[in-house]
This record gives structure tokens, sequence and C-alpha cells, in this order.
């Protein structure tokens, strides 16, 4: 059902979050609607960004809408090849090239949304893009990272990522994050370092996240592919397939978002 307000939520539930603007609303029907069919007892915190009314009602999981209008130029990137401490600087100098869009403003908008659940004492939070299928519960996460701060999927593309901190860089697509006092610290520094105007203008948020993932003692469980499915050829056991890039438009892909737009139990 749909809630009007927050704490009306069951803290204790696993708390899925998630962002869209109007460009990705084509996936919210098929991944809310894979979420109905495969998992109960849960809640979806869902931000809108410059969005139409979503109306839509479901019975196995709460929902909770939060809308908001921003005004963005989106102009094009001419981006050019830096190094990861050139950018930085550049960005600490207000030097950077890079425009605001709201592409990017939704993209690293997740780590505000987080911390806002965490401070409001939310127990078990995954955060998920929408251009993602349920294909089977997954709630087995809160068990599987129970001793853990956080725990996120790495993908095999960043293999050669070489980090102070030994991980190569997880998959922001999916972050399931238990509450505790390093989860809290960790992402209100990364909302704050977020919520800087110069910030917003790039893809920053992966910048930001290894340098901070470096930082801090962060007790990460790297997931197994299973919760994060990235494709080609997907694998039917996969408790979720990912339209990552060019992904979507694979033929495993668009059957399933055809199969959940049509499989609409909402009342």
């Amino acid at each position: 059902m749909n809630v009007k307000n927050i704490n009306e939520l069951d803290k204790n539930k696993l708390t899925i979050a998630c962002t869209t603007n109007q460009k990705y609303m084509r996936y919210i029907k098929p991944f809310l609607n894979s979420v109905e069919k495969h998992t109960t007892n849960l809640n979806v915190v869902l931000r809108l960004v410059n969005c139409n009314k979503f109306d839509n009602e479901y019975t196995n999981f709460d929902l909770y809408k939060m809308y908001e209008t921003k005004p963005f130029d989106n102009k094009s990137c001419d981006i050019n090849e830096m190094g990861y401490q050139e950018l930085l600087k550049s960005i600490k100098l207000g030097k950077s090239k890079f425009t605001k869009s709201e592409g990017k403003y939704c993209c690293n908008i997740r780590f505000n949304t987080i911390k806002m659940l965490i401070d409001s004492n939310f127990k078990h939070i995954v955060y998920l893009d929408v251009d993602t299928i349920i294909n089977k519960n997954f709630s087995s996460i809160i068990t599987e990272s129970k001793d853990y701060d956080i725990a996120m999927y790495v993908g095999p593309w960043d293999a050669n990522l070489d980090l102070a901190c030994g991980y190569v860089f997880p998959d922001t697509g999916l972050m399931y994050v238990n509450n505790t006092e390093l989860s809290k610290k960790f992402y209100e520094n990364l909302a704050i370092k977020m919520s800087r105007p110069d910030i917003l203008a790039i893809d920053s948020n992966e910048f930001e996240f290894k340098k901070l993932l470096s930082e801090l003692d962060i007790k990460m469980l790297v997931l197994d592919k299973k919760y994060k499915d990235n494709g080609p050829e997907y694998n039917a056991d996969s408790y979720m397939w990912s339209g990552v890039g060019d992904q979507k438009k694979s033929d495993m892909f668009e059957q399933k978002l055809k199969e959940y737009n049509k499989n609409n139990n909402n009342k």
C-alpha cells in the first residue's frame, strides 16, 4: 500500500531505496511489479525527480514516494581524459568544465537517500537502480550481510583497478546497508560531498566512493553475482537482473521488461 509519511513504514523491514526521473519512469512499473511478485514484507522508498504523478498501488510491500522538482541545464558534457588527482584538483579549484544535469543529480542523490534512511533508524537498506528486475525473493541478503556494514557487488570490468582499500570498485547500482555507526559515518560523509554544487556536475560518485572507502575501516561484503547479474547472458537463477548500459537492449532483458509490464497485479 502507499503511505503518506515515511514514519508509517516498519523500520525493521528490508527497505528498498531507488531514484528515477521522467526518462526512467518506463522502468518503474516492471521493476515494482517484479518486486510485488517475488517479495513480501518489505518497504520501497521511491525518489521521483521532475516526474509526473505515480499512483500505482501494491499489496506485498509498502511504498513511500518522495517528489522533488529541480531545474537543470542538461547540457552536453565535453569530457577530456583526466587522471584521478587532476580531476579532483580541477573540481576543488572550481575549474571543472562539466555541466550539471538531471541524470547526474539522480545518480548522486542516492547517497543522500541512504543517509536519510539511516538517520530515520531504518535497519536494513538496499539501494537499487530502477532498471532492475527482481527474479526471486532476495531477503537472504540480510542474513548473509549481518556481520558487515555494507555489502556490494564488484563488477569484473573493474578487476585492474588499484585501490588503497584493497577492493576493486563496487557497483553502486546495488548497495546493501546495515544501520551501523560506521555505515552512518560513511554515508553522512558521502552525502555531504555529493551536495556540493560543483560535485553534482560530474559522475563524481565513483571517485568519492573509492576515496572514502579507502579512508574508513568499512567492513564490506562482496556479494555474489546472483544478487546483481549484469548480463548480457543472464542466469535464470540470479536474484536480480540489472539493465546496465546497452544490456537493456538485450533480448533477455527486454523480454523481462515486457513480461512485468503485462504482469500487473496492482489494484
